[in-house]
């Protein structure tokens, strides 16, 4: 019996499992390549319909804040954006809106006397120009652009909330703060901006820009349109956007690699649009001459780099530090609650303790309520503790150096233990917890008072030359608080609960946010700073000429 003869009997003898058997291969075949078939339909659709809510769009900027629309026409002037692309324009993304719509339709039933309100929560609201439009694919009967105080529904927002062509509606945005609701310092309350009797004046289908989504989902999203320039009355961010649109010149086939990277170097952002401060700060007096008016002397010159949100991003402290060939000092400036010395026969406390109650002035005498601390390690060129002879005075873990003028009030010497409390630098479910530590006083520098106090837009005036730690702008900005006239008025998230004296009122007065006490750069970071950052200003050294910038072009260059 051959080979050939042998397969044949085989096959004939057990048929039926054969059978089986290639019935079973058929089946599997057709299920894999069903499924390879209707997964490169999910693919394909899925890809359309990508496409067709970004319209024309190519490129897409969006940020989590505002920064100049003037950045968008710089980009459209480029050389380089017109070679590859044919137009962009400026918007303000909100992913997370709510619409509400009061119905006239009654209750149908008395207990259900809230049904006819209607609440669209996960709104994406664009407020944007009459030229997003024109990145449609959609053709649209006439202009649907809203106008003043009206507002434009996608088909499925307006099917959620039941509303029509002449109905108003209430929008609701979170609120754009610039110190975040977890720290401390950040506003708890009406996180929420309001925008009521919005009218709807035209309801787009839900399909190209009218159902425009950065999620790449075949859920349709909940769309609402509103004017830019409306929208940016409403926020208070007059001429400000967080998102650029762009489109090719060549609608069916996107930028390639080339173009991307030429649209990035036409892209020139500035400092401001990082939402970052760059000032020049002159720490200056008046020497009086004896044949003649008196002249300006400068005691220190420097650059401070700050945010709007008060703490710097730690990749800007890189970027920063790589601008300057790290010669830039970074600096943690924060609120203490109280300043007070630890009594004696009490055991000081250098690895710190939760605050169970409000002090008791009576085991501690004299305390000096919501006082300014800094962190930071000096140096020759910046300070700003020096000794005698002009060296960096160096800070220990356990070690804080004070002013002369906290010495005096609370009758402290080298030696002495200070006990600082202060905020955890994060919330927990916007719930603040306090904590103190204690730190031993190793040096006192002199403070210099002004001959001429600060006010409201005038800084303080001296007559004689104030010590390097007189510095105000070793604190940042922060507005509600800064930019008080009395440390009663301060805007805060909590009360003040310490009692405010008439000494810390004059402190106010003739030093404002100057440092009482300064510890190092490491307890800084391990007590106050978080996930927002570790540091509140870079500050810069330069020459005291006026013209050199050399500093501040370089750091231009590195954050664009």
């Amino acid at each position: 019996m051959n080979t050939r003869h042998f397969v044949r009997r085989s096959l004939l003898h057990h048929w039926r499992i054969n059978l089986a058997v290639g019935l079973g291969v058929a089946a599997a075949t057709a299920v894999l390549t069903g499924a390879l078939l209707i997964g490169d339909s999910m693919r394909g659709s899925l890809r359309d319909l990508t496409l067709g809510r970004l319209g024309t769009i190519d490129e897409l900027l969006v940020t989590q804040h505002f920064f100049r629309e003037q950045l968008v026409e710089e980009l459209q002037t480029n050389p380089d954006f017109k070679q590859h692309y044919h137009r962009a324009t400026g918007a303000i993304l909100f992913p997370q809106g709510t619409l509400q719509f009061h119905s006239d339709v009654p209750a149908q039933t008395p207990d259900s006397h809230q049904n006819n309100v209607h609440v669209a929560g996960n709104v994406l609201l664009l407020g944007v120009r009459e030229l997003y439009w024109q990145f449609d694919l959609t053709e649209h009967s006439g202009s649907v652009h809203p106008g003043q105080n009206e507002i434009v529904l996608n088909q499925t927002l307006a099917d959620e909330l039941q509303v029509q062509v002449g109905d108003q509606v209430t929008l609701r945005l979170p609120e754009n703060k610039q110190v975040s609701a977890d720290s401390p310092l950040g506003n708890k309350d009406d996180r929420i901006h309001s925008i009521p009797r919005l009218t709807v004046s035209a309801i787009v289908p839900a399909k190209g820009l009218g159902r425009f989504s950065l999620n790449p989902s075949q859920q349709t999203s909940l769309n609402a349109y509103l004017d830019l320039e409306m929208l940016q009355q409403e926020l208070r961010q007059r001429g400000n956007v967080n998102a650029i649109l762009v489109s090719s010149r060549q609608q069916d086939q996107p930028p390639d690699a080339i173009g991307s990277e030429a649209l990035q170097k036409a892209l020139k952002p500035t400092i401001e649009d990082y939402g970052l401060l760059l000032n020049e700060v002159d720490l200056q007096y008046q020497r009086k001459e004896q044949d003649g008016p008196s002249s300006q002397v400068t005691v220190s010159r420097y650059y401070s780099l700050s945010s709007e949100r008060m703490m710097l991003a730690d990749e800007f402290v890189e970027l920063a530090n790589t601008a300057t060939q790290n010669q830039a000092q970074p600096v943690l400036t924060y609120l203490a609650n109280a300043l007070m010395k630890v009594p004696n026969g009490e055991s000081p406390k250098p690895e710190g303790g939760m605050v169970t109650g409000k002090r008791d002035e009576t085991t501690y005498g004299t305390i000096v309520p919501y006082s300014v601390v800094t962190a930071v390690d000096s140096n020759a060129a910046l300070g700003p503790l020096t000794n005698r002879k002009g060296e960096p005075i160096l800070v220990g873990d356990q070690e804080v150096v004070i002013s002369d003028w906290l010495a005096n009030d609370l009758q402290m010497e080298r030696g002495d233990w200070l006990r600082i409390d202060y905020f955890q630098p994060e919330t927990t479910h916007g719930n603040t917890e306090e904590y103190f530590i204690d730190l031993q006083v190793v040096d006192i520098l002199p403070l210099t008072s002004p001959s001429r106090p600060f006010s409201r837009r005038k800084k303080a005036v001296f007559e004689s030359p104030p010590t390097l730690i007189t510095d105000p702008d070793l604190t940042p900005a922060v507005p509600g608080v800064t930019d008080q006239d009395s440390i009663n008025d301060w805007d805060l998230p909590f009360p003040l609960v310490h009692r405010i004296r008439g000494q810390d009122d004059d402190y106010w007065n003739h030093h404002r946010t100057t440092p009482k006490a300064f510890v190092n750069l490491a307890v800084g970071k391990k007590l106050w700073g978080s996930r927002f950052g570790s540091a509140t200003t870079m500050r810069i050294a330069h020459s005291t000429h006026p013209d050199d910038l050399t500093h501040v072009t370089d750091l231009s260059h590195v954050l664009q």
